[in-house]
C-alpha cells in the first residue's frame, strides 16, 4: 500500500472519529478495530501523551511502519490549549507590529525580553527598541548570517543589512 493510501485511509478513521459523541472515547482497540475495517493488516493502536513540551492524550495507530496520532481531547474545548493559543497570537501579533517573525535561533527567555519590551508601543518605537535588542543579541557576524541574509528587505532591519554584507 502506497503512503498516500495509508494517509487516506488515516484521514476516514480520524473523521470516523470526529464523528463519535466524544474523543475521550476513543480506545486502542477501537481504533485498531477501524484500521482493520479498512483493509490494515496488523494495526496497533496504544494510548499513550503525545508532545515533546505540552503532551496531549491521544491513540497512536501504527501500521506498517506509518504512524498516525488521533487526539483524544478536542482542540476547542481544551483550557490549556486555548490559554497557550492566546499567548502565542498575543506573541505573533507583537511580531508583526516589528514586521518579523520569532527567530528561531533565539532562547525563549531572549523573545520574551524583547517582546516585553515592545508590548506597548507604537510600531516606530517597536523596531527601534528591536533594533536595540537585536544589538544585544547577536554578534556582527552572527547578523550577518543569520538576519541579514535571510530578511536583507525587512524595514526593521535596514540599518544593519549595509554593514552585514559580504562582498
Amino acid at each position: 500500500m502506497s503512503p498516500l493510501d495509508l494517509e487516506n485511509i488515516f484521514k476516514g478513521i480520524w473523521w470516523r472519529a470526529q464523528n463519535e459523541p466524544s474523543l475521550e472515547g476513543l480506545t486502542p482497540e477501537l481504533i485498531a478495530g477501524w484500521a482493520r475495517d479498512k483493509g490494515l493488516a496488523d494495526p496497533v493502536a496504544t494510548a499513550r501523551d503525545v508532545g515533546a513540551f505540552n503532551p496531549t492524550p491521544g491513540i497512536v495507530l501504527e501500521v506498517g511502519g506509518q504512524k498516525a496520532c488521533f487526539p483524544r481531547i478536542s482542540s476547542e474545548g481544551d483550557a490549556s490549549l486555548n490559554v497557550r493559543r492566546k499567548v502565542r497570537d498575543d506573541e505573533a501579533l507583537l511580531w508583526e507590529k516589528l514586521e518579523w517573525f520569532a527567530p528561531l535561533w533565539l532562547p525563549r527567555g531572549k523573545i520574551r525580553e524583547v517582546v516585553a519590551a515592545v508590548q506597548h508601543c507604537t510600531k516606530e518605537r517597536a523596531i527601534e527598541l528591536f533594533d536595540y535588542h537585536t544589538s544585544t543579541l547577536y554578534t556582527l557576524a552572527f547578523q550577518a548570517v543569520c538576519i541579514a541574509q535571510i530578511m536583507p528587505q525587512a524595514r526593521s532591519l535596514k540599518e544593519i543589512v549595509p554593514l552585514t554584507r559580504i562582498p
